[in-house]
């Protein structure tokens, strides 16, 4: 969101009107001028990072030489601001796991620990049939998990893997005559195996109204599905924002 032209005027129009929001954004234009102080009126800043160095972070996300260390860079930056502004904005960061980040999780959370970042949240990966996980190498992607968790978790920072492992090894796609089932978005005759709910809703990280006043559900769930449309905005966005559907959506 943070490369549209119009994304500043936007942040100032939801917290002149005091409507709740938050946002997840790569990390990389965090520092356009006047998106730190507006980002420390929300709930909640995502950073999705899936990467501890920068060679992974070129090679998961196609980023330029320096951009892991630019990401770091403006969420160090970011803490810091809200800790001298005295906000209460939920600072999260997030992986998702990939065979290539896996032994890069435990650097990475003592980075995110001791820069003061509220949340470092670790999802298991899409079915993405180019970075195929055996259920061997999940196992031991959550050993390392847990074993961060124990090191590094405390009152003030938090390491959460969003699946457990059971659930996780459920989701690692089945390889039938040497080629790997994967979802793929409204082809709901491939074989899919979705998560049982949806994880995004339930921890507050999903946007789920769109311009057009659209509920959405999880993208997680399979099918690509909606929860339907809810009076096309007419009635107003924040009531549509703050209404029962989209809290049940969540």
């Amino acid at each position: 969101p943070l490369i549209n032209k119009n994304i500043l005027p936007m942040l100032r129009a939801l917290n002149s009107r005091s409507i709740r929001w938050g946002r997840t954004t790569n990390g990389i234009s965090l520092r356009k001028t006047g998106i730190f102080d507006e980002s420390l009126r929300a709930d909640y800043v995502h950073v999705s990072i899936d990467a501890g160095s920068d060679e992974t972070y070129q090679n998961l996300k196609r980023g330029k030489p320096g951009y892991f260390e630019i990401v770091m860079s403006n969420l160090s930056e970011l803490v810091r601001l809200r800790h001298s502004k005295r906000s209460e904005t939920k600072i999260i960061a997030s992986l998702l796991i990939q065979k290539e980040n896996v032994a890069e999780i435990p650097e990475l959370s003592r980075r995110l620990k001791k820069m003061g970042v509220d949340l470092f949240q670790i999802k298991m990966q899409h079915m993405d049939g180019r970075r195929y996980m055996t259920p061997a190498e999940v196992t031991d992607a959550y050993r390392i998990i847990d074993e961060t968790r124990s090191r590094d978790g405390d009152a003030r920072y938090q390491v959460v893997a969003v699946q457990g492992l059971e659930e996780a090894l459920r989701k690692v796609p089945q390889k039938r005559s040497g080629l790997i089932q994967i979802q793929r978005r409204n082809k709901p005759t491939t074989p899919i195996n979705p998560f049982e709910q949806c994880f995004a809703g339930m921890l507050g990280i999903a946007g789920s109204v769109s311009a057009p006043g659209v509920v959405w559900a999880c993208c997680q769930m399979g099918g690509g599905r909606t929860l339907g449309s809810f009076g096309d905005l007419e009635q107003g966005f924040k009531n549509v924002w703050t209404g029962a559907e989209r809290a049940y959506a969540l």
